[in-house]
């Protein structure tokens, strides 16, 4: 079952109602006023004339078919009296011989299919006028437009005045239109602000009674681009990225590395301080803070390795103790600063006198130092410990409390030889005995170890 509604024609099948899409026709075809001939096509009455439709042609549609519908349309060439034909649904009839009655306001007209007959020749489509920004273009391109056009005004028409008003065009700019657009009675179109390039105006007549349905005409024309869209200003633009970017690159590179490189010379700085941190902690374990010279650890060490040296390579090793007489009689009497002072002074003293690598000098105790001597024979240690002692009285501090007007020292020495089965322990024994055997003889004198 077909039914013409304001809507559209519908169609009616196997419980389902599918509507055509306007969209695939190319007229309005909506009407209350509708007849089916023999013959399978639709009549339908308008406020324009008459139309017939192809109901077959929109079953495919319906079901799918791609492309559009053409719609006949019969005016007053036709033989109608006026063309106003919508008397609503009373207004029409068909008789039993097939002939279709519609009434209009011109009368009654009296329609019979089988007779209805249309030029086998295609009507031939025509661009009449181009004009671009209000200026005709002459003879029929194609053209080329400056780059500063912005108006594009197209006219055509369909070449048959007898049914001009019932023929329906389409047209397309190719270039610019993605299909062709349906234009109805309209004869002209306006296109603004094209981009560059080249473009093709067609424009079809759709007539359901030829057997190709269309006859196009076309004209070509060119817009220009300004300079700035030109191929050469293209590759200028292309070559001021890829410059810019290079540049953004080797700038961001060169970034990267002054990061890189200031962080590689903070980590040397970071990794110096710390060396140096490092270095004078370990400074600080193994020096006296009050006189500089080394430590009671230091000195345990280097005994302990010169032993061990002195055992593979069969060599003496010699020790002094020393010990500043009457210490506690000196700060007593000139307080604990002075003394101070005085065991710097005698440090220093001391640390002129010895210079060979191997050579450790060290605060041994309150008021005691040692001097470690390694591959040092008994004699010369004894001559290195009266260089010790006279440079303790060189220094000339007076010492109120002492039996000498100056501070003096008392000093023992010892040698030995050391072997894989000796001890340290023995040597500073011996050197110990020997400064307890200088202080009782009276102090201020060398003693060696027996």
């Amino acid at each position: 079952m077909w039914a013409s509604t304001q809507g559209g024609i519908a169609r009616i099948r196997a419980g389902r109602v599918d509507t055509l899409n306007p969209e695939h026709s190319l007229s309005d075809i909506r009407s209350k006023t509708s007849l089916l001939d023999a013959t399978g096509h639709l009549w339908t009455g308008s406020y324009s004339g008459l139309q017939r439709i192809d109901l077959n042609r929109v079953s495919d549609i319906l079901d799918g078919a791609s492309g559009s519908i053409a719609v006949e349309t019969f005016g007053l060439e036709a033989g109608l009296l006026h063309l106003e034909v919508n008397g609503g649904s009373n207004g029409v009839m068909r008789d039993d011989q097939g002939l279709l009655y519609f009434s209009t306001r011109g009368g009654l007209a009296i329609v019979d299919p089988a007779r209805v007959q249309r030029d086998a020749v295609p009507v031939p489509a025509l661009v009449e006028e181009v004009w671009v920004d209000g200026e005709r273009l002459s003879g029929m391109g194609p053209w080329t437009l400056d780059a500063d056009a912005r108006r594009v005004l197209l006219r055509f028409t369909a070449l048959n005045p007898a049914r001009a008003k019932e023929l329906q065009l389409s047209a397309r700019l190719e270039g610019f239109d993605p299909d062709w657009i349906a234009v109805g009675d309209r004869r002209e179109l306006e296109y603004t602000n094209l981009s560059a390039g080249d473009y093709r105006f067609a424009v079809r007549v759709v007539d359901g009674t030829q057997a190709t349905g269309y006859n196009e005409a076309a004209v070509h024309f060119t817009l220009k681009p300004h300079w700035y869209q030109t191929p050469w200003a293209i590759l200028c633009y292309a070559l001021c990225l890829a410059l810019l970017v290079w540049s953004i690159i080797h700038w961001r590179l060169k970034s990267l590395q002054q990061q890189r490189t200031s962080l590689e010379r903070q980590v040397l700085l970071r990794t110096a301080e710390v060396e140096a941190a490092n270095a004078s902690l370990a400074k600080l374990s193994r020096e006296d803070a009050l006189t500089g010279v080394s430590n009671r650890r230091r000195f345990d060490e280097a005994l302990a390795s010169e032993w061990k040296r002195g055992s593979r390579r069969d060599r003496e090793l010699g020790l002094i103790l020393i010990d500043v007489d009457h210490f506690k009689a000196y700060n007593d009497a000139l307080g604990h600063q002075a003394g101070d002072a005085c065991l710097r002074s005698i440090a220093q003293a001391l640390a002129a006198l010895h210079h060979r690598e191997g050579d450790v000098l060290a605060r041994y105790g309150g008021e005691e130092f040692a001097v470690l001597l390694p591959d040092t024979s008994e004699a010369e240690a004894q001559t290195a410990a009266e260089r010790v002692r006279a440079a303790v009285v060189a220094l000339n501090m007076p010492h109120p409390q002492s039996p000498y007007p100056v501070v003096s020292v008392s000093v023992g020495v010892a040698t030995v030889r050391p072997s894989t089965q000796g001890d340290t322990a023995d040597l500073v024994h011996q050197a110990d005995r020997a400064l307890y055997r200088a202080k009782a003889d009276g102090r201020n004198r060398v003693v060696v170890a027996n």
